[in-house]
């Protein structure tokens, strides 16, 4: 590149970057720039304030505005006030329901466990209605811990009768399982 040239380009960015420092300028409020002489015949001063004001025409008044936007805050405080003590009643009222609920399935498992032992206890009748060495043949058959709960629930007479038909190493399990070992 020539010398020449190289200040052309040099000039044409030095005028780029000056134009734009003017158009920036303006833009953000810098109207200095606007008074120059050449400057000032591209970018006319529009800023410049209407020379007669309409002396009819008033400001407007905020205070009434700012009143009624005071006005509108308090009501909508007022508002989540509300809501908030509804729901810390909405909340009370989930743990009370909560606690119904517990003490429901509380009575529901009472209910069934009273009734698996009703059930049982019946077994336990047919059981001792039966004869020693039939029972003893039957109950044989289950696992040691349902055994245990049928002769437990026997009058000791009956329970030791059957115990007494059953093959020893049952009878030996099934006492063991009695005695909690």
């Amino acid at each position: 590149m020539t010398e020449k040239r190289k200040v052309s380009i040099g000039l044409v960015l030095l005028s780029i970057v000056v134009v734009g420092t003017v158009l920036v300028g303006r833009a953000l409020g810098w109207w200095e720039y606007a008074d120059l002489p050449v400057v000032g015949r591209f970018f006319p001063d529009s800023a410049t304030p209407d020379p007669d004001p309409d002396p009819d025409v008033e400001e407007p008044d905020f205070s009434e505005k700012i009143e009624l936007l005071q006005l509108e805050i308090e009501q909508r405080e007022q508002r989540i006030s509300d809501l908030q003590e509804s729901m810390r009643k909405q909340e009370a009222r989930i743990e009370e329901l909560l606690a119904e609920i517990a003490a429901l399935e509380e009575q529901t498992l009472a209910g069934r466990s009273q009734k698996a032992n009703a059930e049982l206890a019946k077994t336990a009748k047919i059981y001792e209605n039966m004869r020693a060495q039939e029972a003893a043949q039957v109950l044989e058959q289950m696992n040691n811990e349902d055994v245990r709960s049928i002769l437990y629930l026997m009058p000791p007479e009956a329970a030791g009768a059957i115990l007494g038909k059953m093959k020893p190493e049952k009878a030996a399990q099934i006492a063991s399982l009695q005695a909690g070992k």
